[in-house]
């Protein structure tokens, strides 16, 4: 009977041992489903410290009575904590020193260490009675620490402390590698952002000829989606878009053979490469083309990477035609003087005739040919500030008389700035002081405000120039206010931050160059001026420009 009982107890108690076991197998195993499953869930977009934050809100479920913070080794070497839980949100951010001593008791046993919280372990929990360090180790190296804190005396049990070491060392293998992907995944983000947002153009063929970069500069010159290129080929580019490639000195090559020589490790610079879009338009880039190479020199492609030649060749015909104007403004400046001469014969022998009119009485015909004198005198005045307009300019500053310079401008340009039914009004007062500035420039200034000016009433079939000036101080100076004011077609509100940028241009093809108004902001800048614009589309437009009076 005695043996019975003692068989009896002997089998209850392995019974127990075996279901101690089986639990705990069961939790360790739910444990390992929990941080399975977090993994797979893990977003490498998220920052760091929200990666930290979910294995860490993971573990709290195991200890739920427990304070946890985790500490990560950043650049500089230094302890980080990066994530709470169970306590003050504030201490993320904190560096978390490490005597000598524990970093060595740490790092020998490599698994979770007991210590009573004193002054030489780190300690954020008030009034903690129990502190496990366990490290997390990789590559020989500790690269965080895991921290598990509590009120509670009693150590943790062994199940709890196998946990600890197990999520360590999972810890350990995982983070460490999850962050490379991440800085992987940021870079490649960051790379294709880089070549999607860049004007030039890029093209990526991979060594079986499938295109696996085209970015959005390419695209878009070349009518192609990304969509078509899935089943695109280098061979499929070439016969639909590429029309030719040219070597320096012009020597055109074929496209296959230049792709061989790539192959064999060649680089290419200056390449100028013919394309013809989906619509059929055509047009030319300049193109730099090399080879791409993994570690272990195996042939992963070639890169082209472009600039578009339409905006230089746009600039090129721009240039021309200013030269064209420059020539033919220099060319007319001649023959105006050369009329001068005959000009004078003509009003002088007219003031003679004149005075022997009013001599014999003949005052009627003296009225006539006083008004060829005057219309005489118009002339040459015209002539003269024509030549004066068609020289070149000179940096000289001087004092100028804003009135006598807007006279002077409308003088030789009223007819042309009047024209479409545009009334011009000079409302600048004789009493301003002087300006001191580069003539040449002022008046180059004020001929491209008034043209606008024009050029906006025009478009809305006539309307009203006014050109007004005024002297004031503020803003701790003596200041000299131009303003050009019109009722004409106005500018659009999503233009206006544009207004100034070299070639931007509202007006038909042909009928603007787009530089009128950033000569005009570089001028104003040059003379330590301030311009201001206000316009309502469909009403008008006034530019407000303020000239320090230096003088003053």
């Amino acid at each position: 009977m005695i043996e019975q009982i003692t068989i009896a107890v002997s089998n209850f108690r392995l019974y127990f041992r075996i279901e101690k076991q089986r639990e705990r197998l069961i939790k360790r195993n739910l444990f390992l489903e929990q941080v399975l499953e977090q993994s797979q869930k893990i977003d490498l977009q998220r920052d760091e410290s929200q990666i930290f934050a979910q294995f860490l809100n993971l573990f709290q479920g195991i200890f739920p009575r427990a304070h946890l913070w985790l500490a990560w080794k950043n650049q500089d070497q230094q302890l980080i904590i990066k994530s709470v839980s169970n306590l003050e949100a504030n201490l993320i951010g904190r560096e978390v020193k490490l005597t000598p001593h524990i970093r060595e008791k740490i790092m020998a046993g490599n698994k979770p260490c007991y210590f009573e919280p004193g002054t030489e372990v780190p300690s954020f929990l008030e009034g903690s009675l129990n502190l496990t360090l366990v490290p997390i180790i990789s590559e020989a190296q500790l690269s965080g620490i895991m921290a598990v804190e509590s009120h509670h005396k009693e150590p943790f049990l062994e199940e709890e402390m196998f946990l600890l070491q197990l999520f360590s060392r999972y810890l350990a293998l995982l983070l460490p590698n999850l962050l490379h992907i991440r800085q992987a995944v940021l870079m490649k983000f960051l790379l294709e952002s880089l070549i999607e947002s860049t004007n030039a153009f890029i093209l990526m063929i991979g060594e079986d000829g499938r295109i696996i970069i085209f970015n959005r500069a390419f695209e878009e010159k070349l009518g192609l989606k990304k969509e078509q290129l899935h089943d695109f080929t280098d061979d499929d580019f070439i016969k639909k878009h590429l029309v030719m490639v040219q070597k320096e000195k012009g020597q055109v090559v074929n496209a296959r053979e230049l792709f061989a020589e790539i192959l064999q490790g060649r680089k290419f610079s200056s390449l100028r490469v013919r394309f013809r879009a989906v619509s059929g338009e055509l047009f030319e880039a300049i193109f730099n083309v090399a080879g791409l190479k993994d570690q272990s020199g195996n042939f992963l492609g070639m890169i082209a990477v472009g600039q578009d030649l339409s905006p230089l060749r746009e600039l090129e015909a721009k240039l021309m035609h200013y030269e064209r104007l420059a020539g033919l403004g220099q060319m007319a400046a001649g023959v105006v003087h050369e009329l001068n001469n005959p000009l004078q014969a003509i009003i002088t022998y007219s003031e003679l005739v004149k005075r022997r009119m009013d001599e014999i009485g003949e005052t009627d015909t003296a009225r006539k040919i006083s008004a060829v004198v005057e219309a005489g005198e118009r002339v040459r005045r015209l002539s003269r500030n024509l030549i004066s307009y068609a020289r070149p300019g000179t940096e000289k500053v001087e004092d100028i008389n804003l009135k006598t310079l807007v006279d002077e401008i409308l003088s030789f340009s009223s007819y042309e700035l009047s024209r479409g039914g545009v009334e011009i009004k000079n409302q600048v007062p004789e009493n301003l002081p002087p300006l001191k500035a580069v003539k040449d420039q002022i008046e180059q200034l004020v001929l491209n405000l008034l043209t606008n000016a024009s050029h906006a009433c025009s478009a809305k079939g006539g309307g009203q120039v006014v050109v007004k000036a005024s002297s004031s101080d503020h803003a701790g100076g003596a200041w000299l206010t131009l303003q050009v004011e019109d009722n004409g077609v106005g500018i659009r509100e999503e233009h206006l931050p544009r207004i100034f940028e070299p070639f931007f241009t509202t007006k038909p093809g042909g009928k603007g160059t787009g530089l009128g108004l950033n000569i005009v902001h570089a001028i104003v800048e040059r003379h330590n001026g301030k311009i201001k614009v206000e316009s309502k589309f469909g009403k008008g437009t006034v530019f407000t420009i303020e000239f320090p009076l230096l003088n003053s």
